[in-house]
């Protein structure tokens, strides 16, 4: 058996850390996209959905600029043009 602890001491710095998430764009009344504030490489850009006001839940994380999109054709409805082209404007990775 492999032993990974080495692996999971490096990634528990980034991922134990609280993140500041930065709010993208704002895609309609019940869905945006934010980026997880973590540091490469693990960092990610979420779908967030509105459940209530004041919350939000994350139902997509993605680190390429086309997962995000996809994730956004598949959950979000219509969105407003101007968000989609922030989105289509944002690097091929999270960063």
């Amino acid at each position: 058996m492999m032993d990974y602890t080495g692996d999971i001491d490096e990634r528990s710095q980034y991922l134990e850390k609280p993140a500041k998430q930065t709010v993208l764009c704002v895609l309609n009344e019940r869905w945006r996209v934010v980026h997880d504030g973590r540091s490469r490489p693990y960092s990610s850009w979420e779908l967030q959905y509105r459940a209530a006001p004041g919350k939000w839940h994350s139902k997509s994380f993605c680190q390429h600029n086309w997962s995000l999109m996809a994730a956004i054709m598949r959950k979000a409805g219509d969105c407003d043009p101007a968000a989609l082209a922030v989105v289509t404007a944002l690097p091929e990775r999270a960063y």
